[in-house]
């Protein structure tokens, strides 16, 4: 994870969609993402990243970013 705070620190993703989830007590959050049934989607990436509030942080922007994780529709 990337701290918020640190240099070289970046959004990795465009900011088309964002969803929010909140966690449960394991630590796991979770969100639905409908897709149409349509054959031109097969293989199409999903380019995800997450931001985790982490009250610890000294600076103004108490969050982290996870690494930039890349998903293909239908595999």
């Amino acid at each position: 994870m990337c701290s918020s705070d640190l240099a070289g620190c970046s959004l990795l993703v465009d900011n088309v969609t964002s969803q929010i989830g909140l966690a449960n007590a394991g630590g796991v959050a979770s969100f639905a993402l409908p897709l149409p049934t349509a054959n031109g989607l097969f293989s199409l990436p999903l380019y995800m990243q997450c931001a985790v509030a982490d009250s610890t942080r000294t600076s103004q922007l108490q969050f982290v970013w996870s690494n930039g994780m890349l998903a293909r529709i239908g595999f």
